[in-house]
């Protein structure tokens, strides 16, 4: 699930992109097509943030690096359906100025896997700055309250999101004796070389990246990054 950024209207900024950038209504995910509950929308100030999403322990942290989730404070709750912890998501779109989504990221042999990332950088690119204003201005809200729920001193603004929004994740989690038999998520496509054998004992590929395309009248087409 994600939710849907405002503007301070109370319109979606995903519904406002023109033809042929408008997937919201093709993919039944505009505002007048659902329900729309508290978790649907990303609020505008820090009290709304608070009422919203917490910052709490990760139960599927296999390292130290991803202890913690944002998690909302108010899921959906399904019949028949023990609880369970809804990471939050958020919906933004934009052009793409720069992307690795290849499986190993931007991890070569000889390089730490500590610092292999994939990532996919987006912008407004020039034209259309009116919308994704709107995503930029939500999501540095976010990382500052993530900063203040963690106690920890707020980024300064070169850190923070200008014109674009670069998104990343770590390719690798390092093995410990919690993940140690966990097995690598890799295929012989990923990695037709073989590289990544050559640090399985002390970094793996536990997790992969869901990724697809938009295609009119046949909707998302997934595949795994």
């Amino acid at each position: 699930m994600a939710s849907n950024i405002e503007t301070i209207d109370h319109e979606w900024v995903a519904d406002l992109w023109p033809e042929p950038y408008q997937f919201t209504h093709a993919l039944g995910i505009a505002k007048g097509d659902i329900q729309v509950h508290n978790y649907d929308v990303v609020p505008r100030t820090f009290q709304g943030l608070l009422a919203w999403a917490f910052v709490g322990h990760n139960p599927t942290a296999l390292d130290m690096t991803r202890t913690v989730l944002l998690q909302y404070l108010h899921p959906p709750v399904y019949p028949n359906m023990p609880p369970k912890i809804f990471p939050v998501g958020v919906r933004v779109q934009g052009f793409v100025d720069s992307v690795n989504l290849r499986p190993l990221g931007n991890w070569t042999r000889g390089s730490s896997p500590s610092s292999a990332l994939q990532h996919i950088s987006l912008s407004g690119a020039g034209k259309y700055e009116a919308q994704f204003t709107h995503y930029v201005s939500a999501v540095n809200n976010i990382i500052l309250f993530i900063y203040r729920s963690l106690n920890g001193t707020p980024p300064n603004d070169n850190f923070l999101s200008q014109n674009s929004l670069f998104i990343a994740r770590r390719v690798f989690t390092k093995v410990t004796s919690m993940n140690r038999d966990m097995p690598s998520m890799l295929n012989a496509e990923d990695d037709p070389m073989q590289e990544a054998r050559f640090v399985e004992d002390t970094w793996k590929v536990t997790e992969k990246l869901n990724s697809g395309m938009f295609i009119a009248d046949e909707g998302i087409l997934w595949t795994s990054a």
